[in-house]
């Protein structure tokens, strides 16, 4: 094994590193990062029951979006899980948020039901979204992310794509084809011909929220 020095430091070598927040494996796997993200979710949710217990439920859901749901979409565009597992543990969060906002820990009742209830979108559907929007402003220039360099535009059409497409990218590997730009390609290119020119920020995000909200309550999907 080689080493190497800093000056007069040696580096230790590490399998995990965290940088701006996100936990960097060596195997480029998200399992180290979603497991510090859903510790420190559950800690902070589980303050939020013990001292909230007797508070109102918009007390206690404006408590969970607020102090909670941000941990786990903190810079989610980058670290998106694709595994079921991955999704179920990120979305095992929520459906107990959705039982200690409604005070239901009966076994019998849905906590896919209470979060329909509760009106809030699927953890899953939330991070689509942001990937999307946040390709789309870096492609339009209102973000300083290179995405522009990765995107090859279809030069093929037929009467179910449009001329707003990209050419998927196709690898032998789940890392690159779940990372953020293939993965993101999909998405984009499943988007409504006439949404996807759409300019202002704020219409779009809008409009591809709506999209994405009832294509996955369709193929229903769940975290």
């Amino acid at each position: 094994m080689t080493n190497y020095n800093l000056g007069n430091s040696s580096l230790v070598e590490t399998t995990s590193h965290s940088y701006l927040g996100v936990e960097i494996s060596q195997d480029l796997k998200w399992d180290t990062h979603i497991s510090k993200v859903t510790a420190s979710a559950n800690k902070t949710l589980g303050f939020i029951r013990r001292n909230l217990s007797s508070c109102n439920k918009e007390t206690k859901a404006t408590a969970y979006t607020a102090l909670v749901r941000p941990t786990v979409e903190y810079c989610a565009s980058v670290w998106d899980p694709y595994t079921n597992e991955h999704i179920h543990e990120i979305g095992k969060i929520q459906r107990r948020a959705a039982r200690m906002v409604c005070n239901d820990y009966q076994q019998t009742t849905s906590a896919s039901g209470l979060i329909r209830s509760l009106d809030w979108d699927m953890l899953s559907t939330r991070r689509k979204i942001t990937r999307v929007n946040v390709s789309t402003q870096s492609h339009r220039g209102h973000l300083a992310l290179p995405v522009s360099d990765y995107l090859r535009p279809a030069s093929r059409f037929t009467r179910r794509s449009n001329t707003n497409a990209y050419i998927p990218y196709h690898s032998r590997t789940n890392c690159f084809k779940n990372s953020f730009v293939p993965r993101t390609i999909v998405d984009w290119n499943s988007l409504p011909p006439d949404l996807q020119p759409i300019k202002e920020v704020t219409q779009f995000k809008k409009s591809s929220s709506e999209f994405f909200r009832k294509q996955d309550i369709s193929n229903n999907i769940r975290d």
